[in-house]
C-alpha cells in the first residue's frame, strides 16, 4: 500500500471540505446579497435621477451578475485542494526525503489524524483570517502545522536540537473603501533550531505561528514531550 498517496488524498479531502463550505456559503449568502444590494442601490439611484426604479434595478442586477462571476472565477481556483496538496508536497521536498521516509511520514500522519492526543484542529480567526481551518500534528518523528502561513510547515524532529516558545509583534493592514486601518497584535510562535542558539539574535531554522497563545502552548508541550521521549537512553 502506498501510504504517501493515501496521506495526500486525506489532505486533499480535508481542505476540500473547507472549499465546499466556502463555495456553498458564497452561493447561498454572498451572491444573493450582492445581487439584491446592487439592484436596490441602482434602483434607488435611478429614482433619484428621475427614471424608473426597475430600469435602474435591472442595470444593478446585471452588474451584480458580472461581479459575482468574477468573484467565483478567482475564488474557486484559489481554494483548489490540488493547490494546497502541492504545498504539502513542497514541505516534504524541502526535507529531501527518500521514498522509504515518505512512507514512514505518511503512516505516522494518517495515524495521528485519528488520535486527538496527537492532532489539534482549530480555526484561525482575526487578523485577516476568517474561520480558516488549521491543524497541528505530532508524530514520533515529525511535527506538522498546516493552514497558517506558510500553509504547510513540516519539521523532522531528529534535525532539531532546541525548541523555543516566543512572541512577536505583528501589524495587520486592513484596506477599507477610503481608509486603511492598522491592527497591532501578538503572534505566538514556536521556533526550531538545529543547534542550540547562542544568542537571542540567531534566526531559527523553522517557525510556527499562532494567534492563540493557548493553542501554541498545547502544541509546544506536545513537541517537548515527544523530543524528550526520543532521547536515547
Amino acid at each position: 500500500m502506498n501510504y504517501y498517496q493515501q496521506w495526500l488524498q486525506e489532505e486533499k479531502d480535508w481542505i476540500g471540505a473547507y472549499q465546499k463550505k466556502i463555495i456553498r456559503m458564497s452561493i447561498l449568502q454572498v451572491v444573493p446579497g450582492v445581487l439584491i444590494g446592487l439592484a436596490a442601490l441602482f434602483g434607488l439611484l435611478s429614482v433619484v435621477g428621475g427614471d424608473d426604479f426597475f430600469t435602474g434595478a435591472f442595470g444593478g442586477l446585471m452588474l451584480g451578475v458580472f461581479v459575482c462571476a468574477v468573484y467565483l472565477l478567482f475564488m474557486v481556483p484559489a481554494l483548489s485542494p490540488k493547490r494546497y496538496v502541492k504545498k504539502v508536497k513542497k514541505a516534504v521536498k524541502q526535507l529531501q526525503m527518500e521514498e522509504a521516509e515518505k512512507q514512514t511520514l505518511a503512516r505516522e500522519m494518517l495515524k495521528a489524524s485519528k488520535d486527538s492526543a496527537c492532532c489539534i484542529s482549530y480555526e484561525i480567526n482575526g487578523h485577516g483570517s476568517k474561520q480558516t481551518p488549521a491543524r497541528f500534528r505530532i508524530t514520533p518523528h515529525y511535527a506538522f502545522l498546516e493552514g497558517s502561513y506558510p500553509y504547510a510547515i513540516l519539521v523532522r524532529l531528529s534535525d532539531i536540537s532546541q525548541v523555543v516558545a516566543e512572541e512577536e509583534t505583528k501589524t495587520h493592514t486592513q484596506h477599507g473603501a477610503q481608509i486603511k486601518t492598522f491592527e497591532v497584535f501578538a503572534l505566538h510562535t514556536i521556533l526550531f533550531y538545529k543547534t542550540p542558539r547562542m544568542s537571542p539574535s540567531e534566526s531559527a531554522e523553522y517557525g510556527m505561528g499562532f494567534f492563540d497563545a493557548g493553542i501554541r502552548d498545547k502544541c509546544y508541550e506536545l513537541i517537548l514531550k515527544q523530543m524528550e521521549e526520543n532521547k536515547p537512553l
